[in-house]
């Protein structure tokens, strides 16, 4: 295991560690009793009072859930979209190993639990993490998504190419640094992807252009809030999960 992996983990049980003990909700979280809730205002409280909140964006909320897991939970319809989206993309059998897999997820997408990724900080980072360099990469992924030759490409570009064209993603996200991130298995992974071309016509069209994805959970400042579109979503009734009180040790492989 790599020094930088073992310091992520070790941040990441540090403030699981340091989540508040005991609320009006018990001593604990209980996943069967997060479940059960269906107002996401409740859901919210939920989570405040038992995990360590990373963040929250225009559309979701992000906590702390395990040295493994982010638990992210929609705060109004848009969020709601993009954890559909997520889903969607991660259960694609289309999509690569290039993303933050999902491994639990509510059946009207109110919340997802899905890989703890710790944030790229720059270029260097992901060239150190891949063996690539950054701005070729990007070059070879933009090329590749439009169709056109490309010498020899990485391995990781065209994954990431097959995996936009399966997945109707943004080229404005992939191009950001900061929306990459390394996960604690390794991987060099794409942050939130729910925002797609989709989601954008849907939900952000009418409020301005723009080609990347707003500001969400996973890339703010741990504490931070954009408190805008923070309306709770207008959820309908609840399906039935079957059995899911249990996130697994070990990830899943979804793509």
């Amino acid at each position: 295991m790599s020094s930088v992996l073992r310091e992520y983990i070790s941040m990441l049980v540090g403030e699981i560690r340091s989540t508040k003990k005991g609320s009006a909700f018990g001593d604990k979280f209980n996943m069967k009793k997060f479940e059960s809730l269906d107002n996401p205002n409740m859901l919210l409280a939920y989570a405040d009072s038992f995990l360590q909140k990373l963040g929250q964006g225009s559309s979701r909320a992000a906590y702390v859930f395990s040295s493994r897991y982010v638990l992210k939970i929609a705060i109004n319809n848009k969020g709601i979209a993009q954890n559909e989206t997520e889903v969607q993309v991660a259960t694609n059998p289309e999509t690569k190993a290039i993303i933050a897999r999902v491994h639990k997820a509510d059946p009207d997408n109110k919340w997802v639990i899905s890989d703890a990724v710790r944030e790229l900080k720059n270029e260097k980072e992901f060239a150190d993490a891949t063996g690539l360099d950054w701005t070729t990469f990007i070059k070879e992924v933009k090329a590749l998504f439009k169709g056109e030759p490309v010498e020899d490409p990485s391995e990781m570009a065209q994954a990431m190419a097959a995996t936009m064209k399966a997945n109707d993603l943004m080229f404005g996200d992939i191009k950001e640094i900061t929306h990459w991130g390394k996960a604690a298995d390794g991987r060099v992974v794409l942050l939130d992807y729910g925002f797609t071309g989709e989601v954008f016509e849907k939900h952000y069209s009418q409020d301005r252009a723009r080609k990347t994805a707003p500001p969400d959970a996973a890339t703010v400042k741990p504490g931070a809030t954009n408190a805008a579109n923070a309306k709770t979503a207008n959820i309908g009734p609840k399906k039935d999960s079957g059995d899911m009180s249990t996130v697994p040790d070990r990830a899943k492989k979804t793509a």
